[in-house]
């Protein structure tokens, strides 16, 4: 996936798989082998108590970027294509105090989804684009509508989004369901479903971490 990707095959990736899985440790490998190369790579995290917060895990990886080696050019492209966007990245660009109670309430409007894809676009002329999304369970509906608006473009880019969810939360009734679906349906994203391990792999784990692996399960009498 990453391969294609960098070759200019826009890809989104879901990673599915049980609590324990190891999700966040796929995202962290795949992060490490694209930051051995040229491409740009940030994390954005959902957690529960900030579900709410309209496309804060995307903010994350933006702030992070424009703070990053590389940050003025991304601060030059954030402006001139996603420039509703500079006062909700906040911190990186610091934002005048009007302007963040201006937009600190502010739903995010098709607008502005539209300004940071074109934005991730943008960078992706530039040098392959890797964003990781960990706990979308968590995230909020806005985070979802720009992630199927990403994946629905057309034209090649070297952007490739990668996103984990937890089976057992994204299943049926949950509002991730649908678009996992309808993406994976229509051959826009595609999901790469991790097993949970037996006690051989997390043994294996243990060894690779540096502990102890797990006493074997007491014989029969």
């Amino acid at each position: 996936v990453l391969a294609a990707a960098a070759t200019g095959d826009r890809r989104i990736a879901f990673v599915t798989g049980e609590a324990g899985s190891g999700k966040s440790r796929l995202l962290d490998a795949i992060a490490r082998e694209a930051a051995a190369g040229e491409a740009w790579v940030a994390l954005g995290c959902g957690a529960p108590e900030r579900g709410t917060e309209p496309l804060q895990p995307v903010l994350d990886a933006l702030g992070a970027w424009c703070r990053g080696p590389h940050g003025a050019t991304v601060r030059r492209l954030l402006a001139l294509h996603a420039p509703d966007c500079r006062a909700l990245v906040g911190g990186s660009l610091a934002p005048t105090a009007t302007e963040a109670r201006r937009h600190a309430d502010a739903a995010p409007n098709s607008r502005v989804l539209r300004g940071i894809a074109d934005l991730l676009d943008a960078m992706a002329e530039l040098r392959p684009v890797l964003l990781l999304l960990d706990d979308l369970h968590w995230m909020d509906h806005a985070t979802l509508a720009l992630l199927s608006m990403m994946a629905r473009r057309p034209g090649r880019r070297r952007l490739l989004v990668v996103a984990a969810a937890r089976t057992e939360i994204a299943a049926h009734g949950h509002t991730l369901r649908p678009l996992m679906l309808d993406l994976l349906v229509h051959r826009a994203a595609e999901e790469i479903a991790l097993q949970p391990l037996d006690q051989a792999g997390i043994a294996a784990l243990l060894l690779q971490e540096g502990g102890a692996p797990p006493a074997p399960p007491p014989a029969a009498p």
